[in-house]
């Protein structure tokens, strides 16, 4: 295997040109293109983002916090637990051979990982060499560790064994991505696994437009249509019949990338201008770990919002004189009974018959009939919020299991037997119930 970052020779001035926002890019470049600047504020701390590569980057932790310094990011260290650098084992007491070249390797995904997801705590695996195998151990070390995303910056040939080699990469609830590769048009393994999110590239640049950004596809990250690895059911491409690669793409031109700080083996030079999909997989992975936080937070708020409704509902709803007629249906609770009590409304003397209260409600068919033909239609001119509530209603757990049997409770409670197997009259006959008498 080989790692797929890319280096720009703009040496000297790297960082300061960082810094003041131009080519390279720093962390605030990265968040504003891909609009995570405010949930890279607020979001990650709970998230892991899993960095796997091959040998040791001996100064990682040291040169990630001078990164994090440069641009006033917090610090991620061994010792406030955000960051950890462990062995394929998942030790600490011996790492690999330290390599120079994998060391740049390490340090741009430290980088770009703390650039898009500051907040984010990280683990970094190393291999003990480049070896498919010793890589896949790290990956699933990765994953054991508790790992919540795991980015993996490196790829080789395609092979005829691939399909069985795939295992290492499947981690349900983990999000795996795998850089395509630095070699234009061709697909790599373990880009080409259907477990993970191949990671393309793009060029990136600073506009004038809404995003502030433009972007396009990159002609050096690799693409295409595996040899081996059979089409997965959520790809409907064609003409390709097998696994196409990529899934989506981020930044990784080396012209448009970001800096990178590696004291080890770069000389006098240790700021870099790195690009390659190597760049764009922890990009993605720490993109997700800030996005999927951000979206469980508001869906906690909303869940919070909503059962603070239903509670209010619940008080107001129990208040109203027809409330235990409605409440008397089985299934049919607080929210859905006061959303049908709305549309129905409370002046009874609106509805002449109970004929009527049911075309309202679309529970009664139009029926025609001409000589010898009959036709029995759907009534169209109804409410339609509340045939939505009614049928919400059929569909509730409570009703559900006995939609097509009898339904028996108490004084106020209306015996149904819902004959035949259409869902369709089951659902009217049991919104009939609310209307006896014509009232509700």
């Amino acid at each position: 295997m080989h790692c797929d970052a890319a280096a720009v020779k703009r040496r000297r001035m790297v960082a300061h040109r960082a810094a003041l926002g131009d080519i390279p890019y720093g962390p605030a470049d990265i968040q504003s293109a891909y609009g995570l600047t405010s949930v890279a504020a607020s979001y990650g701390a709970d998230q892991t983002v899993a960095i796997v590569d091959a040998y040791d980057l001996p100064t990682a932790e040291s040169d990630l916090a001078l990164y994090r310094s440069h641009y006033g990011l917090s610090p991620c260290t061994t010792a406030n637990g955000c960051f950890k650098k462990v062995n394929q084992a998942g030790t600490t007491s011996s790492y690999p051979a330290a390599d120079a070249g994998w060391g740049g390797e390490i340090a741009l995904d430290l980088d770009a990982v703390s650039a898009t997801c500051p907040q984010c705590h990280i683990l970094l695996v190393e291999a003990n060499s480049a070896s498919g195998s010793n890589l896949a151990v790290a990956v699933n070390r990765a994953a054991a560790m508790g790992a919540t995303q795991i980015s993996n910056s490196y790829g080789g040939s395609e092979f005829s064994g691939e399909d069985l080699s795939q295992s290492a990469y499947n981690h349900p609830g983990v999000a795996v991505t795998v850089s395509s590769g630095d070699s234009g048009y061709g697909v790599e393994f373990p880009a080409a696994s259907q477990y993970v999110t191949a990671v393309g590239g793009t060029s990136l640049y600073k506009d004038s437009s809404a995003r502030g950004w433009s972007e396009s596809a990159w002609d050096g990250a690799g693409s295409g249509c595996s040899a081996y690895i059979p089409k997965p059911a959520w790809q409907t491409d064609s003409p390709c019949a097998m696994r196409v690669v990529a899934d989506v793409s981020a930044v990784a031109d080396p012209y448009t990338g970001i800096a990178t700080y590696d004291s080890y083996g770069t000389g006098s030079y240790p700021w870099q201008q790195v690009g390659g999909t190597s760049l764009a997989s922890p990009v993605v992975a720490a993109a997700y770990a800030a996005t999927v936080r951000a979206q469980v937070a508001i869906l906690s708020v909303l869940n919070e919002q909503i059962t603070a409704l239903g509670d209010q509902i619940e008080a107001n709803f129990s208040q109203h004189p027809d409330a235990k007629v409605y409440r008397s249906q089985p299934g049919l609770g607080a929210v859905l009974g006061a959303r049908v009590l709305a549309e129905f409304g409370d002046a009874d003397a609106r509805y002449a018959s109970a004929k009527a209260r049911k075309n309202y409600a679309a529970t009664s068919p139009i029926t025609r009939a001409s000589g010898k033909k009959k036709v029995v239609a759907a009534r169209f001119v109804h409410n339609d919020r509340l045939v939505d509530a009614l049928v919400l209603h059929g569909d509730t757990d409570t009703v559900a299991a006995g939609i097509r049997a009898h339904l028996e409770a108490g004084a106020d409670h209306v015996c149904i037997q819902v004959l035949g197997d259409d869902l369709g009259p089951a659902h009217r006959a049991l919104a009939e119930a609310l209307r006896p008498n014509g009232r509700p």
